[in-house]
């Protein structure tokens, strides 16, 4: 069972990198074929007990990252594939998985700035932000010339890749296997 799962995680993650690398989206076809495989080869493994754990896995990874959603921080494809994720390893290791993507997401867009240069202008603008703030002083109009105009975005699936093998390796290294 753990193989299976290990692979099926492994076929999920794959794809998901490419297509959100290659076309920045993640198929919902795919990501629901996954959650329904995840939730029937559990329901089949485990009865109703392996059933409702798949679900619930599932159900609080959709919950977990609904607000990051809406906050701008992921795409739908990436909710919906760590609610597929959730399906196959349960809410505690894809719970685990999505904390460090976030953190990964968080260390790469630091590189990116580094190496472009312009770590330095962005900390700038959120000192003159925060004094505006605190002088009383709307910082909208700051804010609202340079939004968008630096934005750059990311695929979340690049940050996922080595979350997840993180995430496998912390797992194993406690001795709970791969799931």
């Amino acid at each position: 069972m753990t193989i299976a799962v290990c692979l099926a995680v492994t076929a999920h993650t794959m794809f998901a990198v490419v297509t959100d690398v290659a076309a920045r989206r993640i198929p919902n076809p795919w990501n629901l074929a996954a959650a329904l495989a995840g939730l029937a080869v559990h329901g089949a493994a485990g009865g109703w007990n392996g059933l409702a754990a798949s679900l619930a896995g599932g159900f609080v990874l959709l919950v977990a990252t609904v607000p990051l959603q809406l906050a701008g921080a992921v795409g739908g494809g990436d909710v919906k594939w760590f609610a597929a994720l959730g399906t196959w390893t349960g809410a505690g290791f894809a719970l685990q998985t999505l904390l460090y993507a976030i953190l990964m997401a968080g260390l790469l867009a630091l590189i990116h700035f580094l190496a472009a240069g312009t770590l330095r202008v962005i900390f700038a603008r959120w000192w003159v932000a925060g004094w505006l703030a605190a002088a009383g002083r709307s910082p909208a109009m700051l804010l609202q010339a340079k939004r968008g105009s630096e934005r750059k975005e990311m695929p979340m699936m690049v940050a996922v890749l080595p979350a997840i093998g993180l995430a496998a390796w912390q797992s194993i290294r406690e001795g709970g296997g791969w799931w």
